[in-house]
């Protein structure tokens, strides 16, 4: 029988040159023929093996070759079945299952990472580019590094894995990355010499994010420029520098090497500090200024104000200009421009310059009337800011004076004097020539020996003097410190000024006149007027009633005269200073002072002002207050001189109480109890206050006492007040009023606390506390409100439930809402207690067999009543214990006896049997007898308790109860 070939045969490599090959076992089958031929070397002769296992572990594998493996199934009778074949590949290696890149742009080289491939012994990573560029690295491990790569590429890196000379050159898993991009290319730069903005632009590189351009001044100053564009706009360039511009590329976190260097410079800067001025003595114009950055020349133009014959310019390679052939009295308007080869910088204007000032014309001289001056006119130049005319005598003296206009006075000139003058122009940098010169006289010579004499009486000065014979008329004229002016006129040598003003010192001069013009005035005098009479001021000092007068001191006064009167009597002081102090001026009275002014010749007019001395201080003070008020009434004598008054209340602590009154009495309002006021009057005009009057001293009632404690005591029905004391107290008195009218007093004295008793019990009392000084008594202080310990608890009920054994108390409750507390005290000791609101409660679980006192209290927030009247309850009864019989068996007679049941007075024992039958025995023993009971019968024997009030259940039947059973006797 032929036998079937096995299934499943595979081969698995489990070393270098070792495999495993297994296969399903054959039913029946015991060995297997299994035979190994290389297909690629058909001269190799086959491998052949019998298994009796199912697995063959070979050895001898070579690598990169294919194998036919067979397994034949050998029968009983050693025949081989049809073979089963499995072609085995060794070490054709699978490809890498995940390929990464890590790029570093500042080594411009790519880390390669792989995962590793059963039976490889080296990796091959390759780097290609999209034109096909590759560059390779090779390793034992699992990555390694590829350098030299180029900018701006795109790579694809592929890894294959190598075993003794096999390769697996499928590239099912590869890795991309981008290398950083190269130096952009195409630098250009474009520029406005007019515009502070350089605009730099290149040619995009693969690859970029961004690019960072710079540009760096010849001075070092830096600019950069972050943008995605391939341009920049470099604004607020600096004027004459050198800009050198680069750029460089960026991705991610990698950049470009730098571009190459762009380089261009901006226009020149505007010259600065310009400054022109005129040669004085030449019409040459030279100009300055600072040199400007980048300039290589400069062009200076100048516009006048005559049009085109006033046009100049210049050029020049270092900082100043020079032009020529300028015209006298022009305005020129400055240009200046710096150049280099390429760009000018704006055109700038530079102040404005002046020529030389010239010569001014037609100057003409007028003498001044009565004056040491002459007048110059002349016409005005161009370009002139002011003008000098000069006027030299015949000895060689010049005098001068300066204008802006077109005529001037020259002053200081002596008197009938022939002078030579003439004018220039000058615009405080350059003078013109002198003018045309012109002579002239100037007025004649004043009068001299002049004179002035003061008539008091009749306040008139007399001026005199030297006279001329040729000359027609004199005036003399004098002129006060206000520049008031007085004046006489005469032909002879003297003449008198009336009206003078008093205190002042005029000046005095005189001029004569010829008919034509007057001459100039004589020296100048001076002369003091009649003294003034003193501005005066007075001040009284209200306390210390002196008074002081002031006055300013006259010109001239050698002293001053005071006269003080009051109507009937009149006090004089003399004095050289300006002022004066009295101290004996009466309180109260009307004073007139006149103040004078005294020299050796003169007596001033009196300055009169009136003087009202200080009120005099009010007497015979008297306050008066009353009980229960907040005022006092304040009366006083009448003060000389007095309009009204104030009167003061000062307390200890500088509380002040203040009223007026233009009569002699005033109330004071707002008085405070338990204060000590010091009471004042002071009697006042319009000017002046008095001294206060002596004070006279006002003590306040008491106020009611503050910070009242009132403590009760429960147990006696008494209260303990104390309370603080009371500024000005004599004594107190203590109050306790119900809220039904009850009242109890107590009188402490001068101690801050008394004892109230005789407090009614449950009630609500009002406790508060009043102090006198001897003469009124305070309201009652704040009150303070507690409840006395309640009463007793009245008509208490107790009722005792014998099938519960609970007892309910019941009372009758009191006015006012308090707790109550009802307790059952048992005669071992242990107590029951109930709290309630309500006037009844019931007491549970009461032990049997006891004897309960019952009391009833009512229990407030603060107290606890007395105990009412006590009450004997008694419990239910115990059942009774241990209950058993004994049966007499010759009488048939049942003796049951049992333990005394706690709390019972008597007993009631009870035997029932068959046929309905029932027999009791009452008895106060603990024993009873059943007599006549019938034979061979079974009884049940119980026994109750009871007392006066309850009957206890009855005792145990099972499982305690006595079953008996009498016997039939033989």
């Amino acid at each position: 029988m032929v036998v079937q070939p096995p299934a499943g045969v595979t081969a698995t490599q489990t070393g270098r040159g070792t495999a495993r090959v297994t296969w399903q076992p054959v039913t029946d089958v015991l060995m297997y023929y299994v035979t190994i031929r290389d297909t690629e070397d058909p001269n190799s002769r086959p491998s052949a093996y019998n298994v009796t296992d199912t697995t063959l572990d070979i050895q001898g594998i070579l690598p990169c070759s294919t194998y036919l493996i067979s397994v034949s199934s050998y029968s009983k009778f050693l025949v081989p079945s049809e073979p089963a074949d499995y072609t085995y590949t060794t070490n054709k290696l699978t490809p890498v299952s995940s390929v990464s890149v890590v790029y570093t742009c500042t080594t411009h080289s790519v880390m390669v990472y792989w995962s590793a491939v059963f039976g490889a012994d080296s990796y091959k990573a390759t780097a290609i580019t999209e034109n096909g560029t590759r560059l390779m690295c090779s390793s034992q491990s699992t990555s390694c590094q590829i350098p030299n790569l180029s900018c701006g590429q795109n790579y694809v890196v592929h890894v294959t894995p190598i075993s003794e000379g096999c390769k697996n050159m499928v590239n099912t898993t590869w890795a991309t990355f981008q290398t950083v991009p190269c130096p952009p290319k195409k630098l250009e730069l474009l520029r406005d010499c007019s515009s502070e903005v350089i605009i730099f632009s290149w040619e995009h590189t693969n690859n970029t994010d961004h690019y960072m351009a710079k540009a760096v001044d010849s001075q070092g100053v830096v600019q950069e420029c972050l943008t995605e564009d391939n341009s920049c706009y470099f604004t607020h360039t600096v004027c004459g520098r050198h800009y050198y511009f680069t750029v460089y590329s960026i991705t991610g976190q990698c950049r470009s090497q730098i571009s190459s260097t762009v380089d261009i410079r901006t226009a020149p800067c505007i010259p600065q500090n310009v400054q022109t001025s005129a040669n004085c003595n030449s019409n040459v114009l030279l100009s300055k200024w600072d040199l400007a950055e980048g300039a290589l020349r400069y062009t200076v133009e100048a516009f006048g104000n005559r049009g085109n014959n006033s046009r100049y310019n210049c050029t020049s390679l270092s900082n100043s200009c020079a032009i020529e052939g300028i015209q006298c009295g022009d305005y020129l308007t400055i240009y200046i421009t710096a150049f280099d080869d390429e760009c000018a910088s704006p055109k700038t204007l530079g102040p404005v310059a002046e020529t030389v000032p010239c010569t001014p014309q037609s100057p003409a001289a007028v003498k001044e009337c009565g004056a040491d001056a002459i007048t110059m006119t002349w016409n005005m130049s161009g370009s002139a800011l002011f003008y000098v005319a000069m006027a030299k005598d015949s000895d060689g003296v010049i005098h001068s004076c300066n204008s802006m206009d077109s005529t001037c006075k020259i002053e200081g000139l002596k008197c009938s004097t022939n002078y030579t003058a003439y004018v220039i122009a000058s615009n405080f940098m350059c003078n013109s020539t002198e003018s045309e010169a012109v002579t002239i006289e100037t007025a004649a010579c004043p009068p001299d020996h002049v004179s002035a004499s003061l008539d008091c009486a009749a306040n008139e000065a007399m001026i005199s003097w030297r006279g001329q014979t040729n000359l027609n008329s004199y005036t003399a004229t004098i002129v006060d410190e206000n520049q008031g002016l007085l004046s006489c006129s005469s032909t002879t040598t003297s003449c008198r000024i009336p009206n003078l003003k008093c205190g002042q010192l005029y000046t005095v001069t005189v001029c004569h006149h010829d008919g034509i013009c007057p001459s100039m005035p004589s020296e100048a005098i001076y002369m003091e007027s009649v003294p003034c009479g003193p501005h005066v001021d007075s001040h009284l000092d209200c306390q210390s009633q002196v008074l002081t007068i002031g006055w300013n001191a006259s010109r001239k006064a050698e002293g001053y005269m005071t006269v003080i009167s009051d109507g009937t009597k009149q006090m004089s002081y003399n004095t050289t200073k300006p002022s004066l102090s009295v101290k004996t001026l009466e309180c109260g009275r009307d004073y007139t002072v006149k103040v004078m002014s005294v020299n050796d010749t003169c007596v001033s007019h009196p300055t009169v002002i009136p003087v009202r001395q200080t009120p005099c201080v009010p007497s015979n003070v008297v306050a008066k207050r009353n009980c229960g008020q907040s005022f006092m009434d304040v009366t006083w004598n009448a003060s000389r001189g007095a309009l009204y008054y104030q009167v003061s209340a000062l307390d200890k602590v500088g509380g002040q109480l203040l009223c007026s009154s233009n009569e002699t009495s005033c109330r004071l309002e707002g008085l405070m109890c338990s204060q000590v006021y010091s009471v004042g009057v002071s009697a006042s005009d319009n000017n002046c206050t008095s001294n206060e009057s002596s004070a006279v001293t006002v003590r306040t009632g008491p106020c009611p006492p503050s910070q009242l404690n009132a403590s009760v005591n429960c147990a006696n029905n008494s209260a303990m007040l104390t309370w603080n004391s009371s500024p000005n107290a004599a004594s107190y008195t203590g109050k306790a009023v119900s809220t039904d009218g009850h009242n109890v007093t107590c009188d402490a004295g001068t101690n801050l606390g008394c004892q109230l008793k005789g407090l009614q019990c449950g009630k609500k009392y009002t406790f508060t506390v009043s102090a006198s000084d001897g003469n009124c008594r305070t309201i009652d202080s704040e009150p303070v409100i507690h409840t006395t310990a309640p009463c007793v608890v009245q008509d208490v009920v107790n009722t005792l439930n014998c099938s519960t054994n609970t007892l309910t108390i019941s009372w009758v409750p009191g006015s006012m809402p308090v707790n109550y507390s009802a307790t059952a005290l048992a005669g071992n000791g242990t107590t029951l207690e109930c709290i309630t609101e309500a006037s009844s409660c019931t007491l549970t679980n009461l032990q049997c067999g006891q004897r309960y006192t019952v009391a009833v209290k009512a229990v407030s927030s603060t107290c606890e009543g007395p105990s009412s009247v006590p009450e004997i309850v008694d419990s239910v009864p115990c059942v009774p214990i241990n209950v058993q019989g004994v049966v007499e068996c010759p009488s048939n007679t049942l003796q049951a006896s049992w333990y005394a049941a706690a709390g019972a007075v008597s007993y009631i024992s009870t035997l029932t049997g068959a046929g309905g039958f029932s027999a009791s025995c009452p008895t106060a023993n603990q024993s009873c007898l059943f007599p006549g009971l019938q034979c061979a019968h079974t009884y049940m024997l119980s026994v109750v308790a009871l007392n006066n009030r309850c009957n206890s259940s009855e005792s145990a039947k099972i499982p305690h109860h006595v079953i008996l059973q009498t016997w039939l006797l033989p």
